[in-house]
């Protein structure tokens, strides 16, 4: 047999298994496992209750519900080298959806998400024009212990649906870090990131309009170290997008 025959043949005996795999286990839920009406699903529509839109108005910095003025408390005092903008309130089903992608590795829930952030509308942001989509980077050790990057695999997924380049090879995380939910305070976050992002030598982001994704934002410490460094590497603009948000106020 001729090797497209035997591609051929490799390719309907994969689908075959395909299709008996979803006769023996029908698609569920990637965050409950309930089982799913529509294959088309990830997220089935209890769970998708539980994903909290954020409310208007919000810090025109950080992103953040806002009520009383233009600036959250925080962002009164500090002149942010990026805005952030997110699409849901970080807590219940949507808090045990990202710790399903990022910990038991259910990647279906990448595009997933991207697909709600591209959908999402974002205050005072206009993804069509931005020239570069860049994910947070994880340290080398981390992404071999992980063996991926979740907030790369969301960001490759946005660049898609906005048609322009997604590189993740020239910011790059210099040295490891803490966790960032282990520190107590908004200062004690930055500290633990300071210096921490660094780009290679040789890179394509000059005057370039960078947008940052990342999967949830509690402080916004590590997005405006990337944006500090992108910026330092001659970047036009830099604005930040997550799926969530932990609220302060």
């Amino acid at each position: 047999m001729s090797r497209r025959g035997l591609k051929t043949l490799k390719s309907g005996v994969q689908s075959i298994i395909g299709g008996l795999g979803d006769l023996l286990l029908p698609p569920s839920c990637a965050v409950c496992n309930a089982l799913l009406d529509d294959p088309k699903q990830v997220v089935c529509p209890v769970c998708f209750e539980g994903f909290e839109r954020l409310a208007q108005p919000i810090c025109a910095s950080c992103g953040q519900p806002c009520p009383e003025s233009e600036f959250c408390p925080e962002c009164k005092s500090s002149d942010p080298v990026c805005s952030i903008r997110s699409a849901f309130a970080f807590g219940g089903s949507l808090a045990e959806a990202v710790v399903k992608l990022k910990f038991e590795s259910r990647c279906q829930l990448a595009p997933f998400f991207a697909r709600l952030i591209f959908e999402s509308s974002l205050p005072g942001y206009d993804l069509t024009k931005i020239d570069l989509v860049i994910p947070v980077p994880l340290h080398s050790a981390k992404l071999k212990e992980r063996g991926f990057n979740q907030s790369a695999l969301i960001a490759g997924q946005i660049a898609g649906l906005l048609r322009v380049p997604f590189d993740y090879l020239h910011l790059a995380r210099s040295r490891p870090t803490e966790s960032q939910s282990k520190m107590k305070t908004r200062f004690e976050r930055e500290q633990n990131v300071k210096g921490a992002f660094s780009t290679t030598k040789k890179h394509p982001l000059a005057a370039k309009r960078i947008c940052l994704i990342d999967d949830v934002v509690t402080t916004g410490s590590t997005l405006r170290a990337c944006a500090e460094t992108l910026t330092k590497a001659g970047a036009e603009s830099v604005i930040a997008t997550t799926l969530a948000r932990t609220i302060h106020w």
